[in-house]
């Protein structure tokens, strides 16, 4: 931010023509205009007329930086506040200009270093204190900017943006209560100042009151109708106050926008997973992992969906790349285990879960494994005794899905399974009795005990969530039992 242009009040008016036709007056008229274009044209005539003294083509340098840094040609900016600085090494606004042109640069040290003597040179000089904030804020010293805002709000105390940048720099020092004042107090000053509302709206949504921060994100997309963020970020507020329809449509909108965003990518192919939405799960995944092919967790999280779609191979295929990428990954191991037994593969099942349970044999994770391990060695007709005793010996079998383990090494009933999962918490009894009816039924069902088993299956199918492979290997299970009786 460099603010107005300056106008020399001593040039003389005199009738002199410069090459351009215009007399002197009306080039300088041209050349403090704010439309970019005709400063420029104003500014070189008056440098090409050849006329102009050291102190006054020091002003003319300055506006004629101005004017090409509005335009973002930051190389000519920079040339021009040069010579206007070399002319007059004292000229607080040329440093500051400079200064700013290397902040839109990047190059935060330098711009740090022309606003430093721009303040020593005029200590009241407010805008290159905020000038000098934000360029600490982008280098992440937020300390030192909120110091630099001060002394600007001191100086200029109904200054919006001072206030909107500060409270940008107290939100990422997670000091959510100051930012949040001044946030209040730039939008009091200025109802449109979309850095402020977009802030508020963050800090909303970090306190958990997202029918505000939607508010906010209403008026921050009004006012910035093609920013991607402000999309994403009214998206998740929509989800957690859950309203699906309305998030997703703002993940989408935000990917028109920046359509190479793999991040929104990944969470809107989580979020149509959540919705069991799995074909489109599977798109956004593939989209993320165009832009990312060597991301092991979109992988993974593609798979799951093929999973839930009943494509097992598929899946097969994607935990396969996931163990690639991410060698001994527990989760892509179990996963695939899983699929492996739908297919019908219980030997490459059964070896997915002993390399489960060898990954890190006190997980819940293992004990899960341990479980499903159990299913395919009885299909293989061989004796995992051993194998369930040393992984019940790494876990608290007291603690769920212990209890399950215990009943397969025939130390528990069907019934102590069954009153382990009744007492669960609230939180978890639903999961619970889902998984409690699914295993009770499979062991049923590997003891010849045909109606128990079909009986505990549906109970699974119709208690179990439509996301849990218990359901999916319940559903599995029924329609063989169903078929076997035709």
């Amino acid at each position: 931010m460099i603010r107005n242009r300056m106008l020399w009040t001593c040039v003389a008016m005199g009738a002199s023509v410069a090459a351009t036709g215009q007399s002197r007056e009306e080039n300088w008229d041209r050349c403090t205009s704010v439309n970019a274009e005709i400063s420029i044209a104003g500014c070189s005539a008056l440098i090409n007329s050849g006329q102009e003294l050291p102190a006054t083509l020091s002003i003319i340098h300055y506006n004629l930086g101005a004017s090409f840094q509005e335009k973002k040609q930051y190389d000519a900016a920079l040339k021009n506040f040069d010579e206007a600085i070399r002319l007059n090494p004292n000229f607080a606004q040329a440093l500051n200009g400079r200064g700013a042109a290397y902040l839109e640069a990047g190059n935060y040290a330098k711009a740090i270093q022309d606003f430093s003597t721009a303040v020593q040179l005029n200590s009241f000089y407010s805008i290159a204190y905020f000038n000098r904030g934000r360029a600490y804020s982008k280098q992440g010293d937020y300390d030192r900017a909120i110091e630099d805002y001060n002394h600007d709000l001191k100086l200029v105390p109904t200054h919006a943006d001072g206030f909107a940048e500060r409270g940008d720099a107290y939100r990422m020092k997670h000091q959510d209560d100051l930012a949040l004042s001044d946030y209040v107090e730039a939008l009091h000053l200025d109802p449109n100042l979309a850095q402020a509302a977009l802030g508020r709206a963050l800090i909303f949504a970090a306190k958990g009151q997202d029918e505000q921060a939607i508010s906010d994100l209403d008026l921050y997309l009004k006012l910035k109708p093609a920013d991607a963020t402000g999309f994403a970020s009214r998206g998740d507020a929509y989800w957690r106050q859950g309203q699906y329809e309305q998030a997703i449509a703002d993940y989408n909108q935000a990917l028109q926008i920046n359509p190479i965003d793999s991040e929104l990518f990944r969470t809107l192919g989580m979020d149509y997973t959540k919705l069991g939405e799995y074909d489109n799960a599977v798109t956004s995944f593939g989209r993320v992992l165009e832009l990312r092919p060597q991301d092991a967790d979109s992988y993974m999280d593609r798979g799951l969906a093929y999973f839930e779609k009943g494509q097992y191979e598929l899946a097969i295929a994607d935990f396969d790349k996931t163990g690639t990428l991410a060698p001994n990954n527990q989760q892509a191991l179990f996963a695939r285990g899983c699929s492996h037994l739908m297919e019908a593969q219980a030997s490459a099942a059964a070896e997915d879960f002993r390399r489960t349970i060898a990954t890190d044999p006190k997980s819940v994770t293992s004990v899960y494994a341990a479980l499903w391990l159990h299913l395919a060695e009885s299909q293989l007709q061989t004796d995992d005794a051993a194998e369930l005793g040393l992984a019940a010996k790494a876990t608290d079998l007291s603690q769920w899905p212990g209890p399950v383990l215990k009943m397969d090494l025939r130390e528990a009933t069907d019934a102590d399974v069954t009153a382990a999962a009744a007492n669960a918490g609230a939180a978890m009894q639903k999961k619970e009795t889902c998984e409690a009816n699914f295993y009770i039924g499979e062991d049923a069902n590997l003891n010849q005990q045909r109606d128990p088993a079909i009986a505990r299956l549906k109970a699974a199918q119709d208690g179990c969530a439509k996301d849990s492979v218990e359901y999916r290997a319940a559903v599995a299970e029924l329609r063989r039992l169903e078929s076997e009786s035709l």
